[in-house]
């Protein structure tokens, strides 16, 4: 949870003034309706999350189109962060993957430097930073891999009577990790999406049957605690919006 309130600049923001919009431009010129359809995804994601009061606005000028975003109360840092990352992760590139521990000798040889792009990994393995973040990127492993085909959205019915979604491994992959996890070697798995790392996520491959033994599961499965990391997951966007500056900042009808 740490890794992700650093992505996300919480927990540490000094009070600062409130913004008044946001500005993006839609990449590719995509058409209105088209525009349209991705804002009202981004839209999804917020009152999903639990904002209220945001507004939205498609604008065209010269040619460009641009969404711009607003909020009665006003936009705070810590609001505008998430907002940010709802336009910007599209969550089309989905992928779990496991960490890697450096040696006491890889450690000399191997590491990432905060402003360069190419960090030196071990063979078999990449670093992988959080979003707009300065937390020092985390190792992880090239294989095993767990892809977006291979994830699948599942609503179970809870215990409480009342649905929640979580997110299911292939039969194939889940046998491949708990083959590969026999002396539990693996370790916390990560989420990560448009190549940015989300953070941690607590991969369930064994569960106890009615006699009480812990049995390996047909379909390992997770699902976030992070309400942030949900909506990220359940709504895609169809593109990525760009930050940039406005042309021109107006209240939008609602």
């Amino acid at each position: 949870m740490k890794f992700l309130l650093a992505i996300l600049g919480l927990g540490f923001m000094a009070p600062q003034s409130r913004s008044e919009c946001l500005t993006y431009s839609v990449p590719g010129n995509p058409g209105p309706e088209e525009a349209a359809r991705g804002l009202r995804i981004f839209a999804s994601r917020c009152r999903a999350y639990g904002y209220r009061g945001i507004r939205t606005e498609i604008t065209q000028l010269d040619g460009e189109t641009y969404a711009q975003v607003t909020c009665k109360t006003g936009i705070t840092p810590a609001m505008k962060r998430i907002l940010s990352a709802f336009a910007e992760l599209r969550g089309s590139s989905v992928e779990i993957r496991f960490p890697y521990s450096l040696c006491e000798v890889e450690c000399e040889q191997y590491g990432w430097e905060p402003d360069s792009a190419e960090d030196r990994a071990p063979e078999g393995t990449s670093w992988f930073r959080p979003w707009k973040s300065e937390t020092a990127p985390v190792l992880l492993r090239d294989t095993p891999l767990v892809t977006k085909a291979e994830i699948l959205q599942t609503v179970i019915r809870g215990r409480n009577g009342q649905d929640r979604v979580i997110w299911e491994l292939s039969k194939l992959k889940t046998r491949e990790l708990q083959k590969a996890d026999r002396n539990g070697s693996l370790g916390a798995p990560y989420l990560i999406m448009d190549g940015f790392a989300l953070d941690s996520i607590d991969l369930t491959t064994r569960t106890r049957n009615e006699d009480g033994e812990v049995v390996p599961m047909s379909r390992a499965s997770f699902s976030p605690n992070s309400r942030f990391i949900r909506e990220l997951l359940l709504n895609p966007l169809p593109f990525a919006f760009i930050p940039c500056e406005p042309p021109g900042c107006k209240a939008a009808k609602e």
